[in-house]
C-alpha cells in the first residue's frame, strides 16, 4: 500500500475506533455505511438495466458482497497487533 493510502486508511481506523466511545460518531459511522450500500445497489441496478450483473441478482446482497471484497482487499491478513506485545510500550505505539 502506497504512504497516502497508508495515511487515509490510519485515519479511517482511527475514527473508527472513537466510535466505540462516541454515540454521535458511531451514528454518523453507520449512516455513512447505509449510504455507502445504498450506492452500490443502486450500481448493481444500473448494471442490471445495462446487461452488466445478471437479473437475478440480489442489490443489496451483491452491495454488501462489494463492500466486504474491498476490505478485504485492503485488510488481507489477520490482525496480530496482540500476539507478541512489547515491554515498555503501550500497544498502538508498536506500529510506526
Amino acid at each position: 500500500m502506497d504512504p497516502r493510502r497508508r495515511s487515509a486508511h490510519r485515519v479511517v481506523l482511527a475514527f473508527l475506533g472513537r466510535t466505540v466511545d462516541n454515540p454521535r460518531l458511531a451514528q454518523s459511522h453507520g449512516e455513512t455505511g447505509r449510504l455507502i450500500r445504498s450506492m452500490l445497489a443502486t450500481a448493481g441496478h444500473h448494471g442490471q438495466e445495462c446487461g452488466e450483473v445478471p437479473d437475478d441478482t440480489d442489490e443489496v446482497l451483491a452491495a454488501l458482497t462489494l463492500a466486504t471484497a474491498r476490505v478485504r482487499a485492503v485488510f488481507p491478513g489477520r490482525c496480530r497487533q496482540y500476539d507478541h506485545p512489547k515491554k515498555g510500550r503501550a500497544s498502538h505505539d508498536a506500529h510506526p
